[in-house]
């Protein structure tokens, strides 16, 4: 059979299993196909096993794919483990037919690529955040106010193929959450993220809360096993173990043009996740909604693993709030499109009378091709999302398998007839915001935003220095550009120009500017905190610290400011709680002038790879301070200011010169009170 024969014979072949009563009849209707008997007689020691082993091994055979995975040499401890995988691959998409309802959904996505579905794609409306109206700002503290009852969603199982991620000492492969993006992983970035909005909260009204965060990791390059090591060896950034849920995400099989499974070598197939899609479904069968609910979570904020973007500014509190307020069921954060970027776009799909704002992915763009989508007036999808938790359960039951799709860009090896050769090949996947297509539109709601807040993606490895869109170098010159209009428009710095794109691996930055989410993470919160100073070319500074005041500075080399404890006391093993008790600093009309970042030694900004000639550096270890007034700090120093110390640097001569002292009174450095629709921050005189 050709492949359009064999898509027409398992269409057929699952609409009788389907009419079946009961799992006997089923398989006995499986038994009797001319697959499952030429099985049987190319591999008799299955007559063996068949009568111990389960329906998914029968669907399996029917699928007339023996021939293709097994050899004549019969292994049993491969075959057992094979066994098992089948059995999961039937249960989870035993609502499209199982493992005979995955390979039919493949086949058919192959014979029916290029044909087009009788659909209506138009702009959807969309709340403008690009600038901080007054219904902004509403939306922003609606949720702040709603963070008690958001729990977070990340994706952090892909593969990352095309970042060749590697241990540098043994050589593995890592998971993309492991990738080191200024001086710490993608995961941490995401954790650091959502601890900003809850210092945010607390700060406002002093309680401490610890959202609960879902995983959905794969085994993938040891994805799970190594997620999990590094959560134990963090001690879980102080959130507490409880309030993790890992879920795996299941891998599925890869078939190729001809109609046939992947194979390594005799009973290896080829697996790879099954897209993102599916973790509305693994919530579900993994008890993590119920989880979720038993913590009083009403929605999901979900983000995925390779955008360290989406926590700047307002964009997650917004969209939280937009859609707790006026109770949405789906909530898309969007932004303007790059040309010819791989990402997908928000519209409105019309169909059948009905109208719901979704999502169209990449891959079907061709597809729709004659339906002369004017692309440009559509906003691209970020997959930032929100969802409501109790309506996702609900949707599932008519959707578990949201957006199916297939990727056939990649010719994979694999084994035919005892030899190894190249094939274009696929899995399915799914599309974790096609949910939103059988949600009514206006139970959905969409936030444009600027893309520097929105997305810079962190995908492939850089192939050329003069390509750096979705490198991490690429994610990282976005991040900085992104900074620089913080720091001129908001915070009033004078900023050395960047380097263009095309220039900016060769040439590295013309300054780097870091921070702690928590300072704001609001740029309203951050410019009540910094006001006025420069930068000269290539300086540094970094502010690892939540609770700073910061007044006329310049920069002239490299300043590091870092507070052990930011934002959560350390107190122990165990949840820690956002507390007052902290790191604090006053810089106010103070110049650093030293020699800075060894530029000859120095090759990878965006991972914080950085050798320095020289650098002033502040460690604050606990509830300590440092103050520091009309002085000039030259050359290298470094001062470490222990737990309940305040160091005061003072000028006396050319030289700037360090007095500790006890801390006599204790307390932030800030207070957040709300004024209508905005937070107002006032000194609490402690310094």
């Amino acid at each position: 059979m050709d492949r359009q024969e064999k898509c027409a014979y398992f269409k057929n072949l699952l609409e009788q299993v389907e009419k079946e009563k009961g799992l006997s009849a089923k398989a006995l209707l499986l038994e009797k196909t001319s697959f499952f008997q030429a099985a049987i007689q190319l591999f008799p020691f299955l007559q063996n096993v068949l009568s111990e082993e389960t329906y998914s091994l029968k669907a399996f055979l029917a699928t007339g794919q023996a021939e293709i995975v097994f050899s004549e040499q019969f292994e049993k401890e491969p075959f057992q483990s094979f066994c098992t995988y089948l059995d999961q691959l039937e249960s989870f998409y035993h609502p499209i037919g199982g493992i005979i309802g995955y390979h039919y959904k493949v086949l058919s996505l192959m014979e029916e690529k290029e044909k087009s579905e009788d659909l209506d794609f138009l702009p959807p409306p969309y709340y403008d955040i690009r600038e901080e109206t007054e219904k902004v700002c509403d939306g922003v503290l609606h949720g702040i106010k709603s963070l008690e009852h958001i729990g977070e969603l990340y994706v952090v199982g892909g593969a990352g193929d095309r970042l060749s991620l590697v241990d540098p000492v043994s050589g593995k492969p890592l998971p993309v959450a492991k990738l080191a993006f200024e001086g710490r992983t993608l995961l941490e970035t995401l954790l650091r993220d959502i601890e900003a909005r809850e210092y945010l909260f607390y700060k406002l009204f002093h309680r401490s809360i610890t959202t609960p965060i879902v995983l959905m990791t794969s085994i993938e390059k040891n994805n799970d096993a190594e997620i999990k090591k590094m959560l134990e060896e963090s001690n879980f950034l102080g959130r507490g173990e409880s309030n993790f849920k890992r879920v795996l995400q299941p891998v599925v099989p890869l078939i190729a043009t001809d109609g046939n499974w992947v194979v390594a070598k005799p009973s290896h197939i080829v697996t790879k996740p099954g897209g993102h899609g599916v973790v509305w479904k693994l919530l579900e069968d993994e008890n993590a909604f119920e989880w979720l609910q038993g913590r009083k979570r009403e929605g999901l904020i979900v983000r995925q693993i390779n955008n360290p973007a989406a926590g700047q500014d307002y964009g997650l509190l917004a969209l939280s709030g937009f859609s707790m307020k006026e109770e949405k069921s789906f909530g898309f954060n969007g932004c303007p499109q790059r040309h010819n970027a791989p990402e997908g776009m928000n519209v409105i799909k019309e169909k059948s009378g009905e109208s719901f704002l979704t999502n169209l992915e990449y891959t079907e763009f061709k597809k729709h091709a004659a339906k002369n989508l004017d692309i440009e007036k559509f906003p691209a999808n970020t997959n930032i999302l929100f969802v409501r938790i109790d309506v996702i359960r609900q949707t599932l039951k008519q959707l578990p398998f949201p957006g199916m799709i297939i990727n056939l860009k990649l010719e994979i090896p694999t084994l035919r007839k005892g030899e190894v050769v190249k094939l274009p090949a696929a899995r399915l996947e799914t599309t974790m915001q096609n949910m939103a297509d059988v949600i009514p539109a206006d139970k959905s709601v969409l936030l444009y935003n600027k893309r520097s807040k929105t997305i810079s993606v962190a995908k492939k490895s850089l192939s050329s220095k003069n390509v750096i869109e979705d490198t991490p170098q690429g994610a990282f010159y976005d991040l900085l550009v992104e900074r620089k209009a913080l720091l001129e428009e908001r915070l009033g710095f004078k900023v050395p120009e960047m380097p263009q794109k095309a220039d900016f691996v060769e040439q590295g930055p013309s300054f780097l500017f870091s921070y702690n989410p928590a300072l704001g993470p609001l740029y309203s919160v951050i410019e009540q905190k910094i006001q006025g100073g420069a930068f000269s070319d290539r300086a540094e500074l970094d502010l690892e610290i939540a609770d700073a005041s910061i007044r006329n500075l310049t920069v002239d080399g490299s300043f590091l400011l870092e507070a052990k404890v930011a934002t959560r006391k350390k107190n122990g093993f165990g949840e820690e709680a956002l507390s007052d008790k902290v790191g604090r600093a006053l810089f106010h009309n103070v110049t650093v002038f030293n020699k800075g970042i060894d530029r000859e030694k120095t090759k990878d900004y965006w991972n914080k790879d950085i050798t320095r000639q020289e650098v002033f550096q502040v460690i604050l270890e606990g509830n300590s301070e440092c103050v520091a007034q009309d002085v000039t700090i030259k050359g290298n120093m470094q001062i470490v200011v222990p737990d309940g110390v305040r160091v005061i640097l003072y000028q006396e001569g050319d030289e700037c010169k360090a007095r500790f002292e006890s801390l006599d009174k204790e307390g932030p450095l800030w207070n957040y009170s709300l004024e209508e629709q905005r937070i107002k921050l006032e000194y609490s005189n402690t310094l």
